[in-house]
């Protein structure tokens, strides 16, 4: 989880399998802020250290708009 320091108060939820949420006054939204789901291995159904793991805001993502990711797509 992760939340931008750009006053919106959302916070932005990773999903291993590729999507980032957002949450929103306590709602989740209809639309993933990141779905790279289609570019990620399958994962094992027990466990898997695969898949989207992190996401970070620059710290000037007000007015940048960048963020970085991190995947892992190591083979088991």
């Amino acid at each position: 989880m992760a939340s931008p320091k750009e006053g919106s108060n959302r916070l932005f939820v990773i999903e291993q399998r590729g999507k980032i949420k957002i949450i929103k006054k306590g709602e989740v939204l209809a639309i993933p802020f990141l779905d790279i789901s289609d570019k990620l291995d399958e994962l094992n159904i027990g466990y898997s250290e695969k898949g989207l793991l992190g996401l970070a805001f620059h710290p000037q993502y007000k007015n940048n708009g960048r963020f970085f990711v991190t995947t892992a797509l190591l083979p088991l």
